[in-house]
């Protein structure tokens, strides 16, 4: 694995929503949420024509066991052609230690989406883009977390890119805007085309003027000039409860088939 400092400026442009449902109409409740982008994203992508490759994850706390069904993000693609897919990564959590930031660990599952499995999703001429997931039954991420016993978990999303595609096209997933506080630790990312072969992690660095932008680095955070932890913008979203309760009704009556036997 290697670390990547690649990032895009998304200039200009409005945050378009492409879901058929709006976040105001979803019922489940809000697992996670960090949904203010900022104008910087960071490549987190899959170019089989290049075999180059991007992987950005951040963390998130589970503190019930209620699974992943729908995930709001927000992404840019930063050349012609779009993503055919996403693969989505929902990973183990590596602690922090004394040098060095927590760090996605192993992959616990994964999913690839194609664009017709997402809500209204579609491609405009604009710079932002607001993709929302409804992850099919069989493909929720299931969790170990509770209020007494928290599990911090990682998720990476990348724009896996179609064959024959321009080997210099990506797609970049956004940042959170610095202004909002910190969650967790910092997000992720490595990039095989870089020379370091571990996870580094991003952080907002002042380049003058209280200009922040994105920066990767190595081992427990610097501090100055890195001013700002970074996360990336997304939402993770549980079941609707009619769902659940559809699943629980289902349940219960092969638990009292098995009794009548």
């Amino acid at each position: 694995m290697k670390a990547a400092t690649r990032t895009l400026l998304v200039m200009g442009g409005a945050v378009l929503a492409l879901s058929a449902v709006a976040l105001a109409d979803w019922d489940g409740d809000i697992k996670w949420s960090e949904p203010e982008p900022a104008l910087w994203a960071a490549w987190s992508f899959i170019n089989p024509e290049s075999g180059t490759e991007a992987l950005v994850a951040d963390d998130f706390l589970c503190e019930s066991p209620a699974p992943v069904a729908d995930i709001q993000f927000y992404g840019s693609p930063t050349g012609a052609t779009n993503p055919s897919t996403f693969l989505v990564e929902f990973w183990d959590d590596v602690p922090p230690t004394a040098q060095d930031e927590s760090h996605p660990g192993q992959v616990l599952h994964e999913v690839t989406v194609l664009p017709a499995d997402a809500w209204g999703i579609g491609w405009q001429k604009v710079d932002i883009l607001e993709f929302r997931i409804n992850l099919a039954e069989e493909d929720w991420f299931r969790q170990q977390g509770t209020w007494d016993n928290p599990v911090v978990y990682w998720i990476s999303i990348q724009g896996v890119l179609p064959e024959g595609s321009d080997p210099d096209d990506g797609f970049a997933w956004l940042f959170r805007d610095p202004a909002y506080d910190h969650r967790l630790d910092d997000a992720a990312v490595w990039d095989e085309e870089e020379e370091e072969e571990d996870w580094a992690n991003w952080g907002w660095v002042d380049v003058g003027g209280g200009v922040l932008e994105p920066g990767a680095y190595h081992g427990a955070y610097p501090g100055s000039p890195f001013v700002k932890s970074a996360d990336m913008a997304f939402t993770l979203n549980t079941p609707e409860p009619a769902t659940l309760a559809l699943l629980a009704v289902a349940g219960l009556g092969v638990l009292l088939r098995r009794r009548r036997r």
